[in-house]
């Protein structure tokens, strides 16, 4: 249910998946090879993110950090909160997924 087109792309700049872009989405994958599964659960998790709208509320917190760079405390809510993201895109994720299948994917 996401509107537009992702772009997808490989590089070795990067060592982990990572998705990017709050106007023009993209995937960025390391140059390394993936099985069929491990690339399904890359994109569930990295499109989940698309759709929870992760990416503009990172933006918005980095921002806040940029602004309020002297308060101690903005450095930890923005951390804080991308671990909080990264759990709730894996809760979704694995919420209708078997004991066996969330194995699978947490270890992806």
């Amino acid at each position: 249910k996401l509107k537009g087109n992702i772009h997808l792309f490989q590089s070795d700049l990067t060592q982990t998946p990572i998705s990017y872009g709050i106007f023009k989405k993209k995937i960025c994958l390391p140059s390394v090879e993936f099985s069929e599964k491990e690339l399904s659960n890359i994109f569930i998790h990295e499109l989940t993110h698309f759709k929870n709208k992760d990416l503009p509320i990172k933006f918005f917190s980095k921002l806040s950090t940029c602004f309020f760079w002297w308060l101690p405390f903005t450095y930890l809510i923005s951390k804080d909160l991308e671990e909080f993201q990264e759990i709730r895109c894996d809760l979704c994720v694995t919420r209708s997924m078997s004991r066996q299948q969330k194995i699978y994917y947490l270890s992806t």
